[in-house]
């Protein structure tokens, strides 16, 4: 495995309702950004800049009034008050530039396809109301993460809200700590 591909961002799962996301893009990537995280965020605060925005982003913005779709590059005076922002797009000059403005900032960067010069990177979230599970390709292959998203999502159990309470349960009861009392409750459970 080549040292530039090793993925050495740890995973954290950030609020994005807290934490407004910007994202500076001129193509698919941009709606495909948006889609992933309205899917597993109920209203987060996005912005996008984008010269041509597609009909697409918005149709699909129409349903999250808190997405805002401006039509055009994103500035020095769109930075303000901002932690997250995703760089989308295939003008090297015009990613250079944002990502300048963003590091005098200090605000973390992802520049979609180049890891390497990332702060964080986006990923494809599996989950349920008590159960996320973040798959990455390290932003080199989103073919790989969709793969691999449905090949897991089909592969949990339907019941796993279930099962992570009763892990609660056991995790709580130091008496029940152990392997075998979590075979013992989960087994239990499908008895009755």
């Amino acid at each position: 495995m080549n040292e530039h591909r090793l993925n050495r961002i740890p995973p954290f799962f950030l609020n994005v309702e807290r934490l407004p996301l910007v994202i500076a893009g001129s193509n698919k990537t941009v709606l495909d950004v948006v889609t992933s995280v309205c899917s597993s965020s109920e209203k987060p605060e996005i912005r996008v800049f984008d010269l041509e925005i597609s009909e697409a982003l918005k149709k699909y913005a129409e349903k999250y009034p808190q997405i805002k779709l401006y039509n055009r590059n994103i500035e020095a005076k769109d930075l303000h008050d901002l932690s997250l922002l995703i760089i989308a797009t295939n003008d090297d000059e015009y990613e250079q530039y944002v990502l300048s403005l963003s590091r005098q900032r200090n605000i973390l960067v992802c520049v979609m396809g180049k890891p390497q010069i990332s702060d964080f990177s986006p990923v494809s979230v599996i989950g349920t109301s008590s159960f996320k599970l973040g798959i990455s390709s390290n932003d080199y292959s989103p073919e790989v993460t969709s793969r691999l998203h449905r090949i897991i999502e089909n592969s949990i159990p339907n019941d796993i809200d279930g099962l992570i309470e009763r892990l609660k349960f056991v995790q709580k009861d130091p008496l029940m700590n152990n392997i075998d009392a979590v075979s013992y409750t989960h087994l239990r459970a499908h008895e009755t």
